[in-house]
């Protein structure tokens, strides 16, 4: 199984005198994944941590300040309807966990 880590390196020339930054890219180390792979997958991640939480959608949408509507489409679209950061940081308070919890997901071998 591979995870989507996030890997820092070293930020070249083309961005100027900014030569010493560091930035941040992810890669996997094993199989690739789309980015409605990721938001599916991400979606997956926050209704079982609502559900690990006995909470319902209604009230983690509204002490999270996300319309109920917004919430219950971002869970149900299959990744076609992305979570923003904010949304993510906000769920994580209201559920008491990290948003790297939430968006940490782990690919299987790719099967040949």
């Amino acid at each position: 199984m591979g995870t989507i880590r996030p890997e820092y390196g070293s930020v070249n020339a083309d961005i100027g005198r900014g030569a010493g930054l560091r930035a941040a890219r992810l890669v996997s180390t094993v199989a690739r994944m789309d980015s409605i792979q990721y938001s599916a997958a991400v979606a997956q991640n926050v209704s079982e941590a609502i559900r690990a939480a006995r909470r319902s959608v209604l009230s983690v949408a509204t002490e999270a300040g996300i319309a109920r509507g917004t919430l219950e489409r971002r869970l149900k679209s299959g990744g076609l309807s992305s979570f923003s950061v904010s949304e993510i940081k906000s769920i994580a308070n209201v559920l008491g966990c990290t948003a790297a919890s939430l968006t940490m997901v782990t690919l299987a071998a790719e099967v040949a």
